[in-house]
């Protein structure tokens, strides 16, 4: 059987790391089961990177910040999850406002008779997200740039998707 990504399209989990670790990643395990059985492939950066990469050390943070951003230029949806934002977490919210991929709160985002479905976040949280998402616009990053040459590339190698050349004066 051959898998393809859009089959169980990869979702990017966004959830609190630092803190209490040992729970936050309980957490996103269970965050992460969630996205799955919603039929997405979750993307959960801060499960893996701590495997190698040590959060107390500036370079190695970093490096983990940056790697994750690139795992989020794959993903169809960003899932913010939890009920607080982290600087982290500000972090992959405003790239993926960069990068106009969907951020959605994990009760949105998951099936309404979903098995434990968490309930919507507070006002103060969502007043939050909208703020985090707002303090970034306009700021093109490094990933934006490199999602809009795979779109420039994809639509070189699929003329079909060509737009029929403008003709001066006339207005499209």
């Amino acid at each position: 059987m051959k898998l393809d990504k859009n089959d169980r399209p990869f979702a990017y989990v966004c959830s609190p790391f630092s803190g209490d670790i040992e729970t936050n990643m309980e957490r996103a395990r269970e965050y992460s089961r969630q996205v799955f059985e919603a039929g997405f492939t979750p993307i959960t950066p801060h499960l893996y990177f701590p495997q190698f990469l040590r959060d107390d050390i500036p370079a190695e943070r970093e490096a983990g910040m940056k790697m994750g951003e690139l795992l989020l230029t794959q993903c169809r949806v960003l899932v913010v999850c939890g009920d607080r934002i982290s600087d982290g977490m500000k972090r992959e919210i405003q790239a993926a406002g960069r990068l106009n991929i969907p951020i959605l709160t994990l009760d949105i985002f998951l099936p309404e008779n979903a098995k434990n479905r968490p309930p919507a976040p507070s006002l103060d949280f969502y007043a939050e997200l909208n703020d985090v998402r707002r303090s970034d616009k306009g700021k093109p990053s490094v990933l934006h740039q490199i999602a809009a040459a795979r779109k420039r590339a994809e639509s070189a190698d699929n003329p079909k998707r060509d737009k029929p050349p403008k003709h001066h004066g006339e207005e499209h």
